[in-house]
C-alpha cells in the first residue's frame, strides 16, 4: 500500500550575524566497542565529590569513529508497504531583501534502524522572496512505510539582491542535518515542516558581505509533535548554570554552563538535569542531541543515571574523547582541533555534520560508579549495553545486575566540569527519542 507523506520547507532568512562552529577539548581516551575494557574520563555523578575521584582520567584504547552512512535509494521490496514523501518550502526573506536564491541538492533521510535514502539528488533553486505565503515543490520520492529519525541535504549556493545588484553568499556549511522522528504512514498524508530560524540565517559583515548560516529545526503536525520535559539547572561551588539571552540557536535563550578556572580533584561541575517520565527503559532510547556553542575548554558530556537497586547511583556517560572523528583524542589534541567562540555544533561534532551530531546505538558510554579515573570501568556501546553484553567489573563493585536493556532510567544529565580543563559553553535544543516519541525541553 502506499500513503502520502508530505514534507514541507520554511524558509525565513533575516540579516543577523552569525558565525561558524567549534567543539571543545577531550580529557581522555577510550576502549574498543563490544569489550569491557575501561573508557572512563573525568566527570562524576554526584554533586558531592568523593575520594575515588581524585584519581586523574585514564588513557584506554577505544573503537575507531563512527563511519559516516553512506546515503542510500530505498531498498525495492515488493512485501514492503510504502508512503509517499513530498517536499515543499515556503516563507520569504528579510524584506530589505529583493531576492535570496538558496540552491540545494542531495536531500535524504534517514530510517530507524536503517540506511540513509535519497529523495533527489538534483540541484534545485528557489526565490524566498518570490514563495512568501506559498508552497513551492522540491521533490517527491516513494518510501517504505516506518519511523525516520533524521533528514539531510546540501546547500549549493545562495545569492543575495540588495538594490539591483547580486551578491554571493559564503556558505560556510554546506550539509544541513535535523534530528527528529516522524512517521511515513500507510493510508494516510503526513504533513512536517523544515524551519529555518529567520533571526539567525544570514549575516551582513561590516564590509558588505553576506554569509549564509542556517539555523534549523523540525517541526512536527499536531499529532506528532515533541513532548516538553521540564530541565532543572544546578552547579557546584564556582561553577555556573542559568539560563542567558547572550547567545541562543533558537528562540531567544539558551542554557550557559561555565566551571571555575583551577582544575584538579576538587572540580567544579555544572549541568543539565531532565527528568524523564516514569517506566522509561535503556532499551527504550533511540537518541539523544543538543546544540552547542563552545567558548572554552571540553564539551558537555552525557549521563543516563539508571536505577539498578533503587540507588539512582549507576550512571552511563558518553563524552567526545570516545565519540569524536579519529577518536580517541588527547585535550591537546582536541583543543587543536577547535575553534572556539565562533559557532553552534551538534552533540559531539568537530565539524558540521561529522556524522557524531547525536547520540544513539553507536555512541561508546563507560560507567561511572566505581567513580571518575577507575580504569576498571566497563564500557561499550550504547547497544551493547541494551544487549547485556558489558559484564560486571573484576571486583564485582558494580553492581549484581548486568545492565541490560530493561534497566529503569531515571535522568539525564548534560554536563561540564573541570576535572582536567575549564570550561564554558552555551547548550540549547536538545531532543531526546524515546521509543520513536520526540521529547524537548522547554525554556
Amino acid at each position: 500500500m502506499k500513503s502520502g507523506f508530505v514534507f514541507m520547507m520554511v524558509l525565513v532568512v533575516a540579516a543577523v550575524l552569525l558565525a561558524g562552529c567549534a567543539v571543545p577539548a577531550a580529557p581522555s581516551t577510550t576502549p574498543t566497542p563490544g569489550t569491557t575494557t575501561p573508557a572512563p574520563a573525568p566527570t562524576t555523578p554526584d554533586t558531592t565529590i568523593t575520594p575515588s575521584q581524585t584519581t586523574p582520567p585514564p588513557t584506554p584504547t577505544t573503537p575507531s569513529a563512527t563511519p559516516t552512512p553512506t546515503p542510500t535509494t530505498p531498498p525495492s521490496t515488493q512485501s514492503a508497504e510504502m508512503g509517499t514523501l513530498t517536499v515543499y518550502v515556503t516563507d520569504p526573506p528579510p524584506p530589505d531583501m529583493e531576492e535570496i536564491l538558496v540552491n540545494i541538492k542531495s536531500l535524504e533521510v534517514h530510517k530507524a534502524g536503517g540506511a540513509w535514502m535519497t529523495i533527489d539528488e538534483e540541484p534545485q533553486e528557489f526565490d524566498l522572496k518570490v514563495i512568501e505565503g506559498v508552497q513551492e515543490y522540491l521533490a517527491s520520492q516513494d518510501l517504505e512505510t516506518g519511523k525516520y529519525t533524521q533528514i539531510r541535504f546540501d546547500v549549493v549556493s545562495v545569492r543575495v539582491k540588495v538594490d539591483g545588484v547580486y551578491h554571493d553568499a559564503k556558505v560556510p556549511s554546506d550539509k544541513i542535518k535535523l534530528v527528529g522522528t516522524f512517521e511515513v504512514v500507510a493510508n494516510e498524508d503526513t504533513e512536517i515542516t523544515i524551519d529555518f530560524n529567520g533571526q539567525k540565517s544570514v549575516l551582513v559583515t561590516g564590509n558588505g558581505k553576506y554569509i549564509f548560516k542556517p539555523v534549523v529545526k523540525l517541526l512536527m503536525p499536531d499529532k506528532i509533535k515533541p513532548i516538553q520535559l521540564e530541565a532543572t539547572l544546578n552547579s557546584t561551588d564556582n561553577a555556573t548554570a542559568e539560563w542567558s539571552d547572550t547567545k541562543a540557536y533558537s528562540g531567544n535563550e539558551s542554557v550557559y554552563l561555565a566551571t571555575g578556572d583551577f582544575t584538579g580533584p576538587s572540580a567544579d561541575e555544572a549541568r543539565i538535569v531532565i527528568t524523564l517520565p516514569d517506566g522509561i527503559t535503556l532499551g527504550q532510547i533511540d537518541s539523544i542531541s543538543w546544540w552547542v556553542y563552545a567558548m572554552s575548554g571540553y564539551p558537555p558530556h552525557i549521563d543516563i543515571t539508571l536505577d539498578l537497586e533503587g540507588e539512582n547511583e549507576d550512571m552511563l556517560t558518553a563524552e567526545m574523547n570516545l565519540n569524536s572523528v579519529d577518536a580517541p583524542k588527547s585535550i591537546a589534541e582536541l583543543q587543536s582541533e577547535i575553534n572556539y567562540d565562533t559557532g553552534w555544533l551538534q552533540t559531539f561534532e568537530l565539524t558540521s555534520d561529522d556524522s557524531f551530531g547525536a547520540i544513539g546505538d553507536d555512541t561508546i558510554f563507560w560507567v561511572t560508579r566505581m567513580g571518575s579515573g577507575d580504569l576498571n570501568a566497563p564500557s561499550g556501546t550504547l547497544l551493547q549495553w541494551k544487549d547485556g553484553e558489558v559484564g560486571e567489573d573484576p571486583e564485582e563493585e558494580l553492581t549484581t545486575t548486568v545492565i541490560s536493556g530493561s534497566a529503569p532510567v531515571v535522568k539525564l544529565e548534560i554536563e561540564i566540569d573541570n576535572w582536567v580543563v575549564s570550561s564554558e559553553a552555551y547548550v540549547d535544543d536538545i531532543e531526546i527519542v524515546i521509543d520513536g516519541v520526540t521529547y524537548t525541553i522547554s525554556d
